[in-house]
């Protein structure tokens, strides 16, 4: 009988930190996507802005 209970307890805690970690994982690749886009639009602006100043400089 206490064996069984110390499986649902086990079973429960881990549907817990499965919910939470989903959650966490949810939230983190959420900031993971978006840091990523605002970089690679810095990334864009710094090497955009360079080619058209040396593209005017050409011209």
């Amino acid at each position: 009988m206490r064996r069984q209970q110390e499986i649902l307890l086990q079973n429960s805690m881990l549907k817990k930190g499965v919910r939470r970690f989903r959650r966490n994982a949810f939230f983190c690749s959420l900031m993971s996507f978006g840091l990523l886009r605002s970089l690679s639009v810095l990334l864009h602006k710094a090497t955009l802005g360079p080619r058209t100043s040396q593209q005017k400089n050409v011209i």
